[in-house]
């Protein structure tokens, strides 16, 4: 009997052994094989590209009459290529427009402009996300808190940037020490690319924002809402956190792109946007005004939503 239940172990043992290489061979071959038809579909879809332009260009050498404009020519596929990318914010560059791009000196001393609204209340509006915002919309913070400020509104209505490091020193002032932001690339790799390096300056915050509230900016509103420190009031914003990359091409040209989104702890922006705690809309000639800077706080009634929210 002692020999047989031997036999058996051995046995049950030589089955499982070759189950399981049964399935890692299977499910090896399954991921070779996705892996296969993925590469196939992408030599397709790059010979149907090239076989296409190719074509049009044999007929124009053939048969067009005028002269052809070979550096123009490059250029417009290559700003072609991008375009259908379907994404606004990527762009070509050509060598002349790259070498402003890198060396582009923008500061503006109005990027970030703040009052007292009253003895206790402070407003600061972001007008333009640059390598200095941060530091300006730090020291206005400071400024308003010495001026014995308790309450401060941050306006980043019709705001757009891609500048994360600016935009970190914002965040510095609005949440917890060691709070995160990360990046998730095309393969799905998440990186910690901002940690929260300054202790928060205690006053209650109120962010107003709207459906113009793009990029970078967003992460204040979401960083703001995951550490719970305050209260966000306007409309949704317009979910486009997006890291881009600027990459010169060997002729000195350029192209711009998308290379991974932003999340902050608790929420992932990109489509989402950041949902307001209270919606508050303007109509389309309020919002018209308040783009060009000429809407009055009397008549702004997502401005006196956030002045309520502070009762």
């Amino acid at each position: 009997m002692k020999i047989l239940r031997q036999k058996l172990t051995v046995g049950v043992v030589i089955a499982l052994a070759f189950i399981a290489g049964a399935v890692a061979y299977s499910l090896g071959y399954s991921i070779a094989m996705k892996k296969f038809n993925e590469i196939v579909a992408y030599i397709q879809e790059k010979e149907t590209m090239y076989a296409k332009l190719s074509e049009v260009d044999r007929i124009i050498r053939q048969e067009y009459i005028g002269d052809i404009d070979e550096n123009k020519l490059i250029s417009g596929i290559c700003s072609g290529y991008v375009s259908g990318l379907k994404d606004s914010s990527c762009m070509y560059l050509s060598k002349e427009e790259y070498k402003k791009f890198i060396s582009k000196k923008n500061y503006d001393e109005n990027c970030v402009i703040y009052e007292n609204i009253d003895d206790q209340i402070g407003y600061i509006k972001i007008n333009a996300v640059i390598p200095e915002t941060g530091s300006i919309f730090y020291n206005a913070i400071k400024k308003l808190y010495a001026n014995n400020v308790t309450k401060i509104i941050i306006d980043i209505r019709n705001l757009y940037g891609m500048d994360l490091e600016s935009i970190g020193k914002c965040l510095d002032s609005v949440t917890e020490k060691g709070h995160l932001i990360s990046t998730i690339d095309k393969k799905g790799n998440k990186k910690i690319v901002y940690k929260t390096n300054s202790d928060r300056i205690d006053l209650q915050i109120v962010i107003i924002m709207d459906d113009s509230t793009e990029g970078t900016p967003e992460l204040i509103a979401s960083a703001l809402k995951d550490s719970g420190n305050g209260k966000l009031v306007g409309e949704k914003t317009k979910g486009n956190a997006v890291m881009q990359k600027a990459i010169a091409l060997s002729d000195g040209s350029g192209i711009i792109y998308t290379a991974a989104y932003y999340v902050t702890q608790k929420e992932n922006i990109l489509k989402n946007g950041v949902e307001p705690d209270i919606v508050s809309k303007l109509s389309s000639e309020k919002k018209e005004l308040l783009k060009n800077g000429n809407l009055r706080k009397e008549e702004d009634d997502q401005f006196k939503e956030a002045i309520r929210s502070f009762n």
